[in-house]
């Protein structure tokens, strides 16, 4: 190569021109990496957090992001300045730059010192506006600027290139001679001659094809959830399909799911074993979604790796699941209103969103041809968040056990004969209490029903709110209690479906139909079903579904009723109870859970704002609720638990004989027809 030198000084224009373009190739290089992608997130969450944080909390988002924009504007200035104020002075000490092209490499001198680039660190060379870039060094990014200057004329500009391209094309030459060299399947092909080479690779297919494709292990696997989630390709050779690795994943996210209910439901509990089999069917239909999305993709061959791939983030179920669940709890807790309603929903559900789109992104990369990646995407976005919305969910494995039922001296009732033949008895006497109303008067029959007999709470709420109707409603003759407790039993007439009919019979016996009115107090544990907890060991009574208290009071022919459900999940006796004539309360809507059920308390939560608070304040049974609704919202509120929401529904019809108890005179007593 024949030596050319040239000289020339850079401009400022020039030199901040380059050091622009070096920043595009190290992002080009580097950027895509995930360590650098995860900070890019994390970046941008911190941005967005503020602005999402101020609509759930109504305030002004003007006062985030506008403080927010002058700090990037700030920094950027402050950086733009900084970077121009080094600049030039790197310009002022370099002087006069001087470049030499030979057989060595590309010399380059200047005032702050001397470096050669070996021709096998020279990359490329691009032209821009007024100057040429090389991207020179071992990291291949750093841009040497070359003025237009430095040419007398475009000749000497195109030999300075021709000369410079030689140098590259020689190193890129003895690159692919030193890795010829070190490849021996390459020297054997090339000392083979073409017939045999043929019959060898025929041979060497032959035997790859008959050979057990190498298989990945499900560590190797794990590590590829994170190239998934930041939207990149599983590394080659992992996530081969494989039944016996399919179990792991199965075990894992039934762990899991358990350790996270046993966390937050607590200690002691018993497994939930007719739930086990809700643990496989997201596994199954990832099974469908990986055989539909190969088929779209027209790429049946991936459609195991895909239900590998897609196995191994369903674990990420659980945890998404508890995030969303807790977040929701959190920001409902916190009074979230109608304004900011979907930056919760995009705040609680980002992560199911995010992983519908890192599984279609996946199916495309392992399935998708190009024109049928849309179709890819598409089908495995709606699918996915199809799987996702069915199991948000989780099946229900872990069931706490109250504290109280360790203690076996207090809970377990002797059955002897003084129980065995003095319950029925106990039963008629109460039944036989009740009163037959009183012509022409409107009153109120109460019957309170204490379900569960291993919590003291239930008994002493039944009993003060039997003693409250006493006092405030006049229920005297007209009062009955059905209560399952150990220490009542030999005082008290058992919570079971028999005596809860029994006595609904004796009740409709005694009122007055068109003007007496049915106060009904059910509370106990609850479950999804619904149903009614009615427990009481070693007796083994049936619990009370909606239908089943239905039937006994339509049986009872009672026209008139308001009936109250105070249980976790109470709001699922509403639509089997509500008419026109039936005002019904429940402590919660039917997927929530109500509180306050320990053994040392006198009330329930919703038993205690509901009779305890707002039937002392009102003695209407509506504006009651609305005071206790209020009440218990604000308490969760500020215990921060999952809203109960409490419900009142029905009763239409109602309304006019509701207002004659609104008011508190003798009347009852004297048997006047003035209402109360």
């Amino acid at each position: 190569m024949t030596p050319i030198t040239i000289r020339y000084q850079l401009t400022l224009k020039i030199w901040a021109a380059a050091n622009a373009v070096a920043t595009k190739k190290l992002n080009q290089r580097h950027g895509r990496s995930a360590p650098l992608q995860a900070l890019n997130i994390l970046a941008g969450l911190a941005y967005v957090m503020p602005i999402i944080l101020a609509l759930i909390f109504e305030l002004n988002p003007l006062w985030f992001i506008l403080p927010v924009l002058v700090l990037i504007i700030a920094g950027q200035l402050m950086a733009r300045l900084a970077n121009r104020s080094v600049w030039k002075e790197t310009l002022q000490q370099s002087g006069t730059h001087s470049l030499n092209l030979d057989d060595a490499g590309l010399s380059c001198h200047t005032g702050v010192g001397d470096i050669l680039y070996p021709w096998q660190w020279v990359w490329e060379v691009s032209e821009e506006d007024g100057w040429l870039a090389i991207v020179v060094g071992a990291a291949r990014f750093y841009v040497l600027p070359v003025a237009n200057s430095a040419f007398p004329d475009p000749a000497a500009r195109q030999a300075f290139l021709a000369a410079l391209k030689e140098g590259m094309d020689s190193a890129q030459e003895e690159r692919e001679r030193r890795q010829s060299e070190t490849s021996p399947a390459a020297s054997e092909t090339a000392e083979t001659p073409a017939a045999s080479s043929a019959v060898c690779a025929s041979v060497a297919n032959a035997c790859a094809a008959s050979l057990p494709p190498e298989r990945s292990t499900l560590l190797t696997d794990l590590r590829q959830l994170g190239r998934i989630l930041l939207f990149r390709a599983p590394q080659p050779g992992t996530l081969t399909p494989d039944v016996s690795k399919l179990l792991l994943p199965v075990l894992l996210y039934f762990l899991l799911t358990l350790g996270i209910q046993i966390g937050t439901r607590g200690f002691p509990g018993e497994l939930v074993w007719y739930s086990m089999t809700e643990v496989f069917s997201p596994f199954a239909l990832v099974a469908l979604l990986a055989g539909l999305a190969a088929l779209v993709g027209g790429n049946r061959q991936e459609s195991g790796r895909l239900w590998m791939a897609f196995s191994l983030m369903l674990l990420l179920l659980p945890l998404v699941n508890w995030y969303a669940s807790r977040g929701g709890i959190r920001l409902e807790a916190l009074g979230v209103h109608k304004p900011a309603r979907i930056v919760t929903l995009l705040v609680c559900y980002l992560p199911y969103l995010w992983l519908a789109l890192a599984g279609a992104r996946l199916a495309e990369r392992l399935t998708g041809r190009r024109n049928r990646s849309l179709a890819t995407d598409l089908t495995v976005f709606v699918a996915f968040t199809l799987v996702f919305w069915l199991h948000s969910d989780p099946p229900y494995l872990w069931e706490e056990t109250p504290d109280e039922k360790t203690d076996t001296a207090r809970l377990n009732v002797q059955i002897d004969e003084d129980v065995l033949y003095g319950q029925p008895r106990l039963l008629e006497q109460q039944l036989a209490a009740i009163q037959p109303g009183l012509p022409g008067v409107a009153e109120i029959f109460f019957l309170g029903v204490g379900g569960y007999g291993y919590q003291d709470v239930f008994l002493r709420e039944v009993r003060s709110v039997e003693q409250l109707f006493l006092e405030r409603f006049h229920t005297q003759g007209h009062s009955l209690i059905l209560v399952n407790n150990p220490a009542t039993i030999q005082e008290l007439p058992t919570a079971n479906h028999e005596s809860l009919q029994r006595a609904l019979q004796r009740i409709g016996q005694q009122m007055n139909g068109a003007e007496d009115l049915l106060f009904l107090f059910l509370t106990s544990h609850g479950s999804r079903e619904p149903l009614f907890s009615i427990s009481l060991w070693p007796f083994r009574f049936t619990d009370l579904s909606p239908q089943m208290l239905r039937q006994a009071l339509d049986n009872a022919g009672i026209q008139r009723r308001v009936i109250v459900v105070s249980s976790c999940y109470s709001g699922g006796f509403i639509p089997a109870l509500q008419d026109k004539n039936t005002l019904i309360i429940s402590a919660s809507a039917a997927e929530r859970k109500s509180f306050g059920c320990s053994n040392d308390n006198e009330f329930t939560d919703f038993g205690r704002a509901y009779f305890d608070v707002a039937l002392r304040q009102t003695r209407s049974f509506t504006q009651a609720f609305e005071i206790a609704a209020a009440r218990i919202a604000e308490q969760e509120r500020t215990e921060a638990r999952e809203p109960s929401l409490p419900q009142m529904k029905g009763g239409t019809d109602l309304q006019e004989q509701l207002k004659i108890f609104e008011s508190d005179t003798p009347s009852i007593q004297t048997g006047s027809e003035t209402g109360r």
